[in-house]
């Protein structure tokens, strides 16, 4: 084990002691609290708004854990002599956890995402139409409708695509070898035509160099040719090692994602929330644009009392405060609220079933006491 690997491990043991602590100090036994353990602050701010429809006047103690094998770690140290299962509960991302086969941990009260992320819960249909109702103030029917169908048209496309960068990832996750993913970037990858994505163009270095210096070809047209294949870009920017990888394994792997009915499963949230932010920026610069041309038009022919207001964003959405804008607008999943409804109902049999061994303790007591 190498200097790296102790300082990481050495870091899991203090993240995990560190929630146990807390737990201890803040845990009292008759108290309307739930203890939740989770990977980041970011799954609090997820899951929050779904604990308030289960726990109505709960107070809530979440332990960020700064990863998922620290939630798993803090689970499997757990003195549950001391503990309600019920009001501590584990929440972690699925990830490649199902294709690679690993072990699941199997309890009432650890839970694992239906779908790779939490991340790509945020992302669909119903999220979109709330962000034009909300950010911009699209409210035509017809003006949704049109975005919806490109915004699922688009979405088959890059799924396609994507998955073949997944069957190349799960190469490595397969083997337990290195792959930054944090370094492969969607715009490296793809662009959007108006409102469709687009896979990036390779060329040959040589006339991508003479594509790029050409001065009578707009920045827009340059910004769709990449000198990288995609497999070449993959390895580069990940640093991964490429004698691992070969056209069988990818194959392999493609068929097996292939054959998983719901892409959500497989594909990195991260990468969905990308694709979702891009076609929401696609839409600003066709849709909305042609929309504000039209106004512009119109408010030209009238006076200043009938003049309409163009569509703006209200506000950003991005990477940074996407679980706080955006989680109180998904419904409940139906995994998370099986969940969290399983547990509830649990813990109130158990309220139940201790109220029932007081008064029965009690009672044998008064009797020993009387006879």
């Amino acid at each position: 084990m190498d200097f790296i690997d102790i300082f990481f491990q050495k870091r899991n043991d203090y993240q995990s002691r560190a929630g146990s602590l807390k737990l201890k100090q803040e845990y009292k036994k008759f108290s309307k609290t739930v203890h939740l353990f989770l990977e980041s602050e970011d799954d609090f701010e997820f899951y929050r708004h779904f604990l308030n429809k289960f726990y109505s006047g709960y107070k809530y103690y979440p332990y960020a854990q700064k990863g998922k094998q620290n939630v798993i770690k803090a689970y499997k140290e757990m003195d549950w002599d001391s503990y309600s299962r019920y009001r501590i509960l584990f929440l972690v991302d699925k990830d490649y956890d199902d294709l690679l086969n690993r072990d699941f941990i199997k309890a009432s009260n650890f839970f694992k995402t239906k779908y790779y992320s939490i991340e790509n819960y945020l992302v669909n249909e119903k999220i979109l139409i709330s962000i034009l109702n909300r950010v911009y103030n699209i409210k035509d029917e017809t003006l949704q409708q049109e975005a919806l169908d490109s915004f699922k048209a688009s979405y088959q496309i890059f799924v396609k695509h994507i998955l073949i960068v997944t069957a190349c990832i799960l190469i490595y996750r397969m083997e337990e070898k290195h792959i930054n993913l944090e370094k492969l970037k969607m715009e490296k990858m793809f662009y959007f035509n108006g409102t469709q994505i687009e896979k990036l163009k390779y060329l040959e270095p040589n006339l991508h160099q003479s594509t790029m210096q050409d001065p009578t070809l707009p920045s827009s047209k340059k910004g769709k040719f990449t000198n990288k294949k995609l497999l070449e870009y993959i390895l580069q920017s990940t640093g991964a090692d490429d004698e691992l990888i070969n056209y069988k394994k990818i194959l392999t792997n493609l068929r097996k994602v292939n054959e998983i009915s719901e892409p959500k499963k497989v594909v990195r949230g991260k990468f969905e929330l990308w694709f979702f932010f891009s076609f929401i920026e696609s839409l600003e610069n066709t849709l909305i644009k042609d929309l504000n041309n039209e106004i512009d038009n119109f408010n030209r022919t009238v006076s200043s009392d009938m003049k309409k207001p163009k569509y703006s964003r209200k506000y950003e959405i991005n990477h940074k405060n996407v679980f706080d804008l955006l989680s109180s607008k998904v419904e409940t999943p139906t995994d998370v609220k099986n969940f969290l409804k399983k547990n509830k109902r649990n813990g109130y049999i158990s309220k139940i079933r201790n109220q029932i061994l007081k008064i029965t303790n009690t009672i044998e007591f008064n009797l020993r006491m009387k006879y």
